[in-house]
């Protein structure tokens, strides 16, 4: 199967005794919408909630660690409800992947298949974590919040390494090595600002015992505080431009579905369509 063609393409035969009646409807999803849509509603998310937690005189302007701008209500409910929606596109988002990569590459492929599974597995987790952090927050629950937080940024990283390897792997034969630079030098970043984060916000800690929320300038150990803040938010814009990466091979994706009636009146009992010997898909591959 080339880069161009059908990723998957959901067919199915059916025996006329049945009287099934089969439509089918062969479209373009635009699937590139799902990385988009995704980096979009997280931006909007942090937007939001850093303004209106500023405004209500929840946290200082001096760039407060993301986290902070979600601690308290109001502000607390959007994050929470748009973290979880941001999680939701994410795994769809890593789900297509998983399956173009599953459908894309030969089966005799076996490493690159293991990395597919190994990589789709890690980013599960990642995007969980997402859910944690919004859900619970760090003023309520300090211990899950933490533990969602390493999910999202230390397994997510992780999960760009062995993307990254995996797209290494599939060169040239399924892609380009200028996707492959890109997609190194965004994990390398991912990395180095996820230490940088808990480094920063290590060193602040021993010399800040104030207020979490309340950062000042005068403070001691603002400036370590700044370096921690600044990189989880740089950490947070190249984890979501590596999400960017798959905007070019998710428009490559083309989606056939088949809907199926299995009575020819509603009142009727549906037909047991699994035991039909004529539906079949074996040799396809199907989400």
């Amino acid at each position: 199967m080339g880069p161009t063609t059908t990723v998957f393409d959901y067919a199915m035969s059916f025996n006329r005794e049945n009287r099934k009646r089969v439509f089918s409807m062969c479209f373009l999803l635009g699937l590139e919408m799902l990385p988009i849509s995704l980096v979009v509603v997280t931006f909007l998310t942090f937007i939001t909630t850093y303004v209106i937690s500023v405004s209500n005189g929840h946290v200082t302007p001096y760039l407060p660690y993301i986290s902070d701008t979600g601690a308290k209500s109001p502000e607390s409910c959007i994050f929470g409800q748009l973290l979880t929606f941001s999680t939701i596109i994410a795994l769809f988002t890593l789900y297509i992947r998983f399956k173009l990569i599953q459908s894309l590459v030969n089966v005799d492929n076996s490493r690159i298949h293991v990395v597919n599974k190994v990589s789709f597995g890690l980013g599960i987790i990642a995007a969980l974590g997402m859910s944690l952090v919004g859900n619970f927050q760090e003023s309520n629950v300090l211990v899950v919040h933490v533990i969602g937080a390493f999910m999202v940024f230390g397994i997510g990283s992780v999960y760009e390494i062995f993307q990254t390897i995996m797209s290494y792997m599939m060169y040239p034969m399924y892609n380009g090595k200028k996707i492959i630079i890109i997609r190194m030098v965004l994990s390398i970043f991912s990395v180095f600002f996820f230490i940088m984060t808990f480094i920063g916000a290590g060193l602040a800690g021993k010399e800040y015992k104030g207020n979490p929320l309340a950062w000042r300038p005068e403070d001691e150990g603002f400036s370590y505080h700044i370096l921690s803040t600044s990189c989880e938010w740089l950490l947070s814009v190249s984890f979501l431009a590596y999400f960017l990466t798959f905007i070019h091979d998710f428009q490559k994706i083309k989606i056939n579905v088949v809907g199926v009636m299995s009575v020819t009146h509603l009142d009727q009992s549906p037909s047991i369509i699994a035991n039909d010997d004529s539906l079949s898909s074996s040799n396809q591959n199907c989400f």
